[in-house]
C-alpha cells in the first residue's frame, strides 16, 4: 500500500487488516510482520510496524531518529 507523501508534522490516517499465520487459536496468534519503507532523497528506510491484532486501533509516530513508537491512547 503507497500512503504517499507526508509532510514534516503532518499525519496519515489509514488501516490494515494483519495476515494470521496460524490457524488455532493462540492467546497471542502469529500475525505476518509488516514494514514500513520510507523513501527519502538518499536512502530507504525500512522499520517494522509493531505488533497488532484485527480491530486494535493505535497511533504510531516515526520519530525524528527513525524509529517507530505505537501509542494506545489516542487522546
Amino acid at each position: 500500500m503507497n500512503l504517499g507523501k507526508l509532510e514534516h508534522h503532518g499525519s496519515k490516517v489509514d488501516y490494515y487488516t494483519p495476515t494470521y499465520l496460524n490457524r488455532e487459536f493462540e492467546s497471542v496468534p502469529e500475525i505476518e510482520e509488516v514494514t514500513i519503507e520510507l523513501l527519502t532523497a538518499t536512502r530507504t528506510h525500512e522499520l517494522q510496524m509493531p505488533y497488532s491484532m484485527k480491530g486494535e486501533c493505535q497511533r504510531i509516530i516515526i520519530t525524528d531518529s527513525l524509529t517507530i513508537k505505537s501509542k494506545w491512547d489516542l487522546n
